[in-house]
């Protein structure tokens, strides 16, 4: 309910201020904290609701009673029915509207959840529509960062694996180091999505974190391993009695393991 349209001539014929009329309505609407009760998930807050409950009876509100005359609300304004007290307020495209938040558990899959939400509102959308509201399903939506950076992934991806392709022309000069060094990369990428996907991790902004830092890392072992092997086996060539290539490679493998390994921890 709501107090409006005051009537100066009344209120100064009475002796009465604005303030007046809003105090005794706050007073005899007013709601009135009486505790809580708790119990081992939450605490339950209880308010006492006031007795007046229609606009007639805050019209007949004494606002001030002289030699058994009373001055009552509705004689000094209008009461009415008002709007009731907005829950999730909100601005959307410069247009008043009512934001609804809804948040995932912890530990469950937001683009899944997303999805539902989605289908969900799209079966509302209809309904809604007969009665004027429009659903704008797109404000801070989580999934959109999650999207953005898979996109962003992709992108380094393939400017990672350009630049590390013609690095590698320009130094090693041989067609098959380049390709054994640039397929290393997507297929170490591609087990590490299948290993966190087997223990049930979804990707996100966190998981993509950490291919994305490992991308050097799986560069930089690829490049040492391959650069080494190559660098035996031309030199295994040149002599009289050439070992089996096999042996070769994994004597020169070993070599470069140590250091490898410690600077993949290192990063780690």
């Amino acid at each position: 309910m709501s107090t409006n349209r005051f009537d100066p001539a009344k209120l100064m014929h009475y002796g009465l201020s604005i303030q007046d009329v809003i105090a005794a309505a706050r007073q005899s609407t007013g709601v009135r904290g009486t505790g809580f009760i708790e119990n081992d998930n939450q605490r339950i807050a209880v308010n006492a609701d006031g007795q007046i409950g229609t606009p007639g009876k805050l019209a007949g509100v004494v606002l001030r009673s002289s030699n058994g005359a009373a001055v009552r609300l509705g004689d000094v304004t209008s009461v009415t029915w008002g709007s009731a007290p907005p829950a999730g307020g909100a601005s959307i495209m410069g247009k008043p509207g009512v934001m609804f938040q809804l948040e995932s558990q912890y530990g469950t899959n937001t683009m899944a959840v997303t999805r539902d939400i989605e289908k969900t509102l799209a079966g509302l959308e209809p309904v809604l529509a007969r009665q004027g509201i429009d659903v704008t399903a797109n404000v801070f939506l989580p999934a959109s960062f999650t999207e953005a950076a898979v996109g962003h992934l992709r992108t380094a991806l393939i400017v990672g694996a350009v630049l590390v392709i013609a690095v590698l022309s320009l130094f090693l000069l041989n067609v098959h180091t380049v390709v054994i060094s640039a397929v290393s990369i997507p297929l170490s990428l591609l087990v590490a999505i299948i290993v966190l996907t087997a223990f049930g991790v979804s990707l996100n902004p966190m998981t993509l974190g950490g291919p994305a830092i490992a991308l050097g890392e799986v560069a930089d072992d690829a490049i040492i391993d391959v650069e080494n092997i190559y660098r035996r086996l031309g030199e295994n060539r040149k002599l009289p009695l050439p070992l089996p290539a096999f042996r070769v490679v994994l004597r020169a493998a070993l070599e470069v393991r140590s250091a490898v390994v410690f600077a993949t921890f290192i990063v780690c």
